[in-house]
């Protein structure tokens, strides 16, 4: 894995070795615009800590970082494809909501 990357961790102030959230990111530079990829760890838990400690941080190598993957198919399992995410409205929640205009 070659380029510019970076490592984030999402963690509570109060649990901060408890992140609920981490990836490396790359960034790439394709056909004039730069993309960021995005991939996960193996084992998440033995990098908790590393956006704060640099002897953790230098433990991250590209054997333990996975992109989503599945590992008989090679079908991607999780993140975004190539393209932008697109949404399409299926069903509305709306009643199931309290109608607010009427409340005092």
């Amino acid at each position: 894995m070659r380029g510019i990357g970076f490592y984030s961790e999402q963690a509570y102030d109060y649990d901060l070795w408890s992140p609920y959230r981490q990836g490396v990111h790359r960034f790439v530079q394709k056909e004039g615009q730069v993309i960021v990829e995005n991939y996960g760890l193996k084992e998440p838990i033995l990098y908790a800590g590393a956006g704060r400690e640099r002897d953790i941080l230098k433990t991250i190598t590209p054997d333990c970082i996975e992109r989503g993957l599945d590992i008989n198919t090679h079908e991607q399992v999780w993140g975004t494809t190539t393209d932008r995410l697109r949404f399409e409205k299926r069903q509305s929640f709306a009643q199931e909501l309290p109608d607010v205009s009427t409340s005092a």
